[in-house]
């Protein structure tokens, strides 16, 4: 845990009191398969369907972001170049 953080002006104690929840987005190309697998293999929770975009809930204050509507730009094949 840090001790004293400063971020974008906000000073805290702990860098948990910043944020009080947070969300991961993926970006895939195949929103259905995807989304059986975090909800029938890992049993996530549905919280939120916005056609090419669903949340799932991860934990109290945790979300999981699936996205397919910019996943065809969004990924480089190329991968990481110094």
């Amino acid at each position: 845990m840090l001790s004293r953080t400063q971020h974008c002006g906000y000073a805290s104690e702990n860098f948990t009191d910043i944020y009080d929840q947070e969300i991961t987005l993926l970006y895939v190309w195949y929103l259905e398969e995807s989304c059986a697998f975090y909800v029938e293999m890992l049993g996530l929770p549905l919280v939120l369907d916005q056609g090419s975009v669903r949340i799932f809930k991860t934990n109290r204050s945790s979300y999981l972001g699936v996205d397919q509507s910019n996943s065809r730009t969004a990924v480089d094949h190329r991968g990481v170049s110094p």
